[in-house]
């Protein structure tokens, strides 16, 4: 219920893409988007309306300390995403009400972004 409720909430944002064959059986415990604008902007507008947001992969793997010293090809997919994912809220207790209102922020500010380009 909550997936079909995001996805009608969010469904006119232009540019937003939720992941591949959402809503096709499969079940998820994250609510992640792919943002048409860069996610930083998008996360510090939601938390200035009390909603939490934040990047998903952060800046990918291939940035961690932990694998600095890797061999890696360019990553280009890679990049665009960890500059784009951000998991939006989603719990049990998140009614239809709720999810409107993250919608309609995150509306407002990609609408504003392009706006501004």
């Amino acid at each position: 219920a909550l997936q079909r409720a995001y996805a009608a909430a969010l469904a006119d944002i232009p540019g937003l893409v939720m992941a591949p064959d959402f809503l096709d059986g499969w079940v998820t415990s994250t609510f992640n988007v792919v943002l048409p604008i860069d996610a930083e902007p998008v996360i510090e507008a939601l938390a200035r309306s009390g909603i939490e947001a934040r990047r998903w992969w952060m800046d990918g793997s291939h940035r961690q300390p932990a694998f600095a010293d890797c061999p890696r090809g360019d990553l280009p997919v890679t990049e665009f995403l960890a500059a784009r994912v951000v998991g939006l809220p989603f719990f049990l207790d998140l009614d239809a009400t709720d999810i409107q209102r993250v919608a309609d922020e995150l509306r407002a500010i990609v609408d504003q972004s392009a706006q501004v380009r």
